[in-house]
């Protein structure tokens, strides 16, 4: 526990560091003079505004993140146990794929919004969509065909075959909505660049609500593999709802 306390530690100042020597290397400074009074009070009220917008769509993702490993306990100890691994496993690789990129898609769209380059937008979306199918499409490929014999390479004898079929069941399922999570997180950068945080919230409202429709509606039928299920589906909701939302003027 004193180990994982102090890497965190440790890690937040290497943040901090790294965040400064972005500062100084771009010439800005983290302390100065403040701004005048009434420019300081508009640009706080602006923000205001954009973060209460954007506040219920931070709450209901989190309680969509939240709701699988609940629902999941009621099928017993080994679903719990396989679906939590299962779960991990996906988490790092949306992480690995869609965390990583978030920083770099949102300065490009914003920057092509800024310049009012819609033209350059609509391509970015054609692109970040081919390569989420490709992606999405692979994943699911490579879960179904070598899942489990991965998971039983990388844990050893922690898992028997059966137990490793059973988590890349688990797994397979949630990696089915891979492509349009990942798609939905590049919407999600659009909307900030645009300035349009309440589509944020919409996004997460109608994630949420798929999610729990579509598993009381696969419970019965899927079994514990409903809830790796519905959190694909909710996935695939959420992006069918945004597309309409899609506002570009043509050049």
């Amino acid at each position: 526990m004193t180990n994982l306390v102090l890497g965190t530690i440790l890690g937040l100042a290497v943040q901090l560091a790294i965040c400064l020597g972005g500062l100084k290397s771009t010439g800005l400074q983290l302390v100065g003079p403040f701004p005048e009074v009434a420019r300081f009070r508009s640009q706080l009220r602006e923000m205001l505004g954009l973060a209460a917008w954007i506040f219920p769509g931070v709450v209901l993702s989190n309680l969509a993140v939240s709701l699988p490993p609940i629902w999941v306990a009621s099928f017993g100890e080994g679903a719990n146990s396989a679906f939590g691994y299962a779960y991990r496993l996906h988490s790092s690789t949306v992480q690995l794929l869609v965390m990583a990129s978030s920083p770099v898609i949102l300065a490009h769209f914003s920057d092509l919004v800024a310049r009012g380059e819609n033209g350059a937008v609509r391509s970015v979306l054609r692109k970040a969509a081919t390569l989420s199918l490709i992606l999405g499409g692979v994943g699911i490929l490579l879960v179904g065909l070598i899942g489990s014999t991965v998971l039983g390479w990388i844990f050893g004898g922690r898992f028997d075959a059966e137990a490793a079929t059973r988590v890349a069941d688990h797994w397979w399922w949630m990696t089915t909505g891979l492509s349009f999570l990942i798609l939905g997180n590049v919407f999600a950068k659009l909307w900030q660049a645009q300035r349009r945080p309440k589509l944020m919230s919409v996004m997460a409202a109608v994630s949420i609500l798929g999610l729990a429709i579509a598993y009381f509606a696969l419970r019965e039928v899927l079994g514990e593999f409903s809830v790796g299920a519905s959190m694909s589906i909710s996935s695939a909701l959420m992006i069918l709802s945004s597309l309409p939302l899609v506002q570009l003027r043509r050049d």
